[in-house]
């Protein structure tokens, strides 16, 4: 990793919490109200109008742009506060943009997001939790499946706070598939699959799901949740799917599964306590490129690949362990969009096993679409003329070598986007933990010799 100036860097760290601590304050979640923001929504629909979107982007860095101008005909979805919402709407209008309001007051939706964030404080997915909560359900399931679940701390974060990593793996004596899950990131690109379930073979449940017992079973994964903190859906739902496949003994002995259900600690907390809205307030971009260069941002990349702890942490992590395991899945979570995105992001020359990554991706979205009849769609990274780098997919592929790097970016289509109502949360665990089972099961079938 690149050295950097370690006292200029926390001298500046530390001047922004403490300023954000002070005009915060502490009278309540979170200190900044968003009262009367709108969200906006415009697509283009020709090439000369998503440029016009990527240069009003690029000369307003500090506004909100909850998606990116990607691509013609993908959304872009703008929050605006009261006195931005009617200059933002007149000036995409004057160049031949629809605008449309999609959400008219964001601040509603936040309140009702927070009354049910703490209204239990134990481990459910009937509401979002705080960090304090999920790392306390995590460590409990050490303490309850001893022969399955070890935690471990993997890195320190900035202000102090452990990445914590659950890994299941029983049956540990044998050669089995390496997977590693993370919930995080907000890219969008345009869609090159969609397809429909309605006549796919139905499972009975979720629960049914079976899988054929093989000597060689699979070291598979590494998933991570929060890797952008205002995604609290993905958190939610990783931990609903850890919940749900430790009752799966057909899937705990054939995987060897890596969770990082907060990639973003400060940021998860800062979400809570003091600005709901933000994006990554401790910038973890692995790579340079593909967010903005400004500091100021709420998608600021950082000053330079591996800047952040976190990601320091989860790539040492993946590397020291490739000595032990046979890495075979990096799945990242993301909000929102409902799409899988596959490699590249930095050119539009596709992997050499492309053909298997959307021969997988295509089994995960049926199987999602089987459970409560949401459509997900399969988009690229890299599409011509709108490459997106500075992704833990390519990372993971290009220089860890991990054949299988893909990402879910989770509902909605925007309706309520970062802001999904908590009684959406376990429907999405739901469709998540299907499409999940079989991305495994597809993984499987591609790179174990039977």
């Amino acid at each position: 990793f690149r050295s950097k100036p370690v006292f200029l860097d926390n001298l500046m760290r530390a001047l922004f919490f403490l300023l954000s601590a002070f005009f915060s304050g502490t009278s309540g979640i979170p200190g900044r109200t968003y009262e009367g923001h709108s969200l906006l929504r415009a697509t283009p629909e020709d090439p000369d109008q998503l440029g016009f979107l990527r240069d009003f982007r690029a000369s307003r860095p500090t506004m909100d742009f909850w998606t990116e101008p990607s691509a013609v005909g993908r959304p872009v979805d703008i929050r605006a506060a009261p006195d931005e919402k009617f200059p933002v709407e007149e000036e995409l209008r004057r160049n031949g943009l629809h605008v449309r309001t999609i959400i008219s007051d964001i601040q509603s939706l936040i309140d009702e997001e927070e009354w049910t964030s703490s209204a239990t404080g134990r481990m459910a997915w009937d509401d979002y939790q705080d960090l304090a909560t999920i790392y306390e359900w995590v460590d409990s399931l050490a303490l309850q499946h001893p022969e399955t679940v070890t935690v471990e701390s993997i890195g320190t974060t900035f202000q102090g706070r452990e990445v914590k990593m659950a890994r299941f793996n029983r049956r540990s004596g044998l050669n089995k598939t390496a997977a590693f899950v993370d919930a995080s990131q907000l890219i969008q690109s345009p869609v090159i699959a969609s397809r429909s379930a309605k006549d796919a073979p139905r499972a009975d449940a979720v629960s049914g799901w079976t899988f054929a017992c093989l000597t060689s079973t699979v070291r598979l994964l590494l998933a991570c949740a929060d890797i952008h903190a205002r995604e609290w859906i993905t958190s939610a739902t990783l931990t609903y799917v850890m919940n749900e496949i430790l009752a799966m003994p057909e899937v705990l002995d054939l995987y060897d599964l890596h969770f990082v259900p907060v990639f973003n600690p400060d940021g998860f907390v800062y979400t809570h306590t003091t600005v709901r809205s933000a994006c990554n307030p401790h910038k973890v971009m692995m790579l340079e490129g593909g967010s903005s260069n400004d500091s100021c941002s709420e998608t600021y990349h950082g000053p330079y690949a591996f800047s952040e702890s976190e990601t320091q942490a989860v790539a040492q992590y993946l590397e020291s362990m490739m000595d032990e395991v046979d890495w075979k899945l990096y799945l990242t979570i993301h909000s929102y969009g409902q799409v899988i995105l596959i490699p590249w992001g930095w050119t539009d020359v596709p992997p050499d096993n492309y053909d298997d990554l959307m021969e997988v991706s295509l089994a995960t979205i049926e199987a999602i679409e089987e459970v409560n009849g949401t459509i997900f769609e399969i988009s690229e990274l890299g599409s011509p003329g709108q490459e997106l780098t500075g992704n833990t997919m390519d990372w993971a592929k290009g220089e860890v070598g991990i054949p299988f790097a893909l990402s879910f970016e989770l509902r909605d289509n925007g309706e309520t986007g970062f802001l999904l109502p908590p009684e959406q949360i376990r429907p999405s665990g739901e469709e998540i933990l299907a499409g999940f089972l079989a991305m495994l099961e597809g993984v499987r079938n591609k790179t174990v010799a039977f």
